[in-house]
Parts: C-alpha cells; structure tokens; sequence
C-alpha cells in the first residue's frame, strides 16, 4: 500500500475506535460543550480520546489526537492536527498529493452488512481484519 492510502486507512481506524468508545463510556451529565469556536469546553470533559504520534512525511494534516464525548443526545467530535488541517494546493508540499480529508466512521447498529465498509478506500483493499459498516459518515477536508 502506498503511504497516502496507509495514512487514510490510519485515520479511518482511529476514528472508528475512538467513536466506539465515544457511545460505550465516554459521556458525563455535568458537561456542556457549546459550539462557540472556544475550545476550553473540552478542558476537563471526559471524553474518549486517541493520541497519535507524528508519523507523516507532510508537515500540515497529520492527525495528534481525536476526540469524542456524547452529551444527551449530542455527539461532539474534535481532532487537533499538526500544522493545517486542510492546507491550500499553494500550502500543499512539493511532492505531495493535493487532497486532506479525514473521516469519522458511525457504525451505529453495530451490523457489518449495512452501511458503507471500510475494507476498501478508493478501490485499494485496506487490508483490516473486522471492516465496519458505517451508517454515518462525517467527512471534512477536501480533494
């Protein structure tokens, strides 16, 4: 597999697990995240989180931690990445594919045979051992 089809794969597995967690624990009656572009509503929240380590040759869109917290009914994501998280084609380094994209994967029945599998992105396999069936996806970035 080529680097930019692992790096995806990558981010699509750390976010199917993260939202696992998220709907399985990671929840709290006292929180109250507002949606106000003021990140500190984060700040002591008990939310399922993913660290990542620095592993990409891009210095813009390498993914460092993702987040998750379900508040009633609300699910909130967050995701902290090095440099920009979806630089332009001029912020784009020489050599590198002008795309940023990342996915949130739902499997929100929990059933492998509905939805949209992850076994395979852009025609490549991704080569995982127990595929998701996503019924929601959230996509940010850009191709």
């Amino acid at each position: 597999m080529n680097k930019t089809l692992v790096n995806r794969v990558k981010r699509g597995l750390s976010a199917m697990m993260l939202s696992a967690a998220a709907f399985w624990g990671a929840t709290s009656a006292d929180a109250q995240i507002v949606i106000d572009g003021h990140f500190a509503d984060w700040d002591g929240i008990n939310a399922a989180t993913v660290d990542d380590a620095k592993d990409m040759a891009d210095s813009s869109g390498d993914i460092r931690q993702i987040q998750a917290h379900v508040e009633g009914d609300n699910l909130h994501l967050s995701m902290t990445v090095d440099g920009i998280a979806a630089p332009s084609v001029d912020d784009t380094p020489e050599g590198m594919k002008n795309r940023y994209y990342y996915h949130w994967m739902l499997d929100t029945d929990n059933d492998t045979t509905t939805g949209l599998k992850n076994d395979v992105i852009e025609g490549n396999p991704t080569g995982l051992a127990k595929p998701l069936g996503a019924d929601l996806v959230v996509q940010v970035g850009w191709r």
